[in-house]
């Protein structure tokens, strides 16, 4: 039976080293040897039994990895993240999305180990025709319990290293905005107002953060969501103009070839 979930084993050769975004959500528990990653700009590093999780429409950069390196993932689609989350409140959604990585022993050990053991057990069951329901409800309790156990173990190398400034907290708040509103966001100017500060500080921050300009990220952001929608829906190149809120298709077409060096027509193909 065709599902919307995924169980993979991955090596270094499985690695997609350029930039890319994904339109699906994941769980990847690292089995050995080590890996950097960057998500939406943020620096992550992966070791032999540390977790990280991934979130559709994130943009993935794997900087480097060792030989060795070996993970498992499990992999769901957009739709059964959603029926994971349905019931999480947003504040617990966004602490998920700005942790990522874990690597505390009792909660690898206990948690996420047992997860991709029943995960694995009924992903390689073909008897078992509800593995997308059972997904969405072993991600929803681990969302839940991941986010409890961080926010209340002030012991944990997560919650030690997490930083509370505010120019953390806005970087993370254009961080969010530019994951909901990059279709119809094309300027700073857009995001700064929306966060009541000037282009000015965004740009401090952004660069404080990235060493980029907020101006960049916005652009690398859409671009890699374009390249997304191109290589994975039907959509028209009509339908995508509209939806990135181009005024026309010469403008998308010009957009993305100088950002790319191809046009969308030559992307696609």
């Amino acid at each position: 039976m065709k599902t919307s979930t995924d169980f993979r084993e991955i090596k270094k050769t499985d690695l997609q080293m350029d930039e890319h975004a994904i339109g699906f959500g994941a769980m990847l528990l690292c089995k050995s040897g080590m890996a950097e990653i960057q998500i939406n700009f943020g620096q992550w590093q992966l070791s032999t039994d540390s977790f990280i999780s991934f979130f559709p429409n994130d943009i993935i950069l794997w900087k480097n990895a060792t030989d060795d390196f070996s993970a498992e993932a499990i992999v769901y689609s957009a739709e059964v993240l959603r029926a994971a989350s349905m019931n999480i409140e947003h504040e617990i959604y966004r602490e998920l999305r700005d942790e990522r990585v874990c690597s505390n022993d009792g909660l690898i050990q206990n948690v996420v180990k047992a997860l991709f053991s029943m995960f694995r057990f009924y992903y390689n069951d073909p008897y078992i025709p509800s593995v997308d329901k059972i997904t969405a409800h072993l991600v929803q309790a681990f969302f839940i319990g991941f986010a409890d156990f961080m926010r209340y173990h002030p012991d944990s190398p997560q919650t030690q290293t997490r930083t509370t400034s505010r120019s953390r907290q806005l970087f993370a708040r254009f961080m969010q905005l530019l994951e909901e509103k990059y279709q119809e966001g094309h300027e700073v100017m857009y995001y700064a107002s929306k966060m009541n500060i000037s282009t000015k500080y965004l740009g401090k921050i952004a660069h404080e953060h990235t060493g980029l300009t907020a101006k960049h990220l916005i652009n690398d952001y859409r671009v890699q969501q374009l390249k997304l929608a191109l290589s994975t829906t039907t959509m028209s190149l009509k339908e995508i103009t509209h939806a990135f809120n181009f005024s026309d298709q010469s403008a998308l077409t010009r957009y993305f070839k100088a950002h790319t060096g191809q046009s969308p027509k030559d992307y696609r193909k």
